[in-house]
């Protein structure tokens, strides 16, 4: 193994260093075009995807004797409920500003 792709040298850990710090870089300049604020003012996208119908899809692709199984635990308290209904978050955060513009500026360097 070279000492480049040593893990436990000192220039690996440079190297990773200088990656958190751009990293950490993007997330602020992110930051200033959506500030935490934003967050706060969500309302549906006119072309949402009905809720309901995306858990259906899903148990499409799921053991059918398990289906039942699966809604008795998600009832069990809000956690367990939006643990179960992550696909309907993810079509949600889709259709933000974020995931538009992320998707829009690919870095394929």
């Amino acid at each position: 193994m070279s000492i480049a792709n040593d893990p436990l040298s000192i220039d690996h850990h440079t190297q990773e260093r200088g990656a958190v710090a751009s990293r950490l870089d993007a997330g602020k300049a992110l930051r200033k075009q959506v500030p935490r604020r934003s967050h706060a003012e969500w309302s549906p996208a006119a072309d949402r995807p009905d809720p309901v119908s995306l858990l259906e899809e899903q148990n499409r692709t799921r053991q059918q004797d398990l289906v039942p199984l699966r809604f008795e635990r998600m009832s069990a308290s809000p956690f367990t409920f939006l643990r179960g209904t992550a696909v309907v978050m993810a079509a949600d955060l889709a259709a933000t500003w974020l995931a538009c513009h992320a998707r829009t500026n690919v870095n394929m360097g």
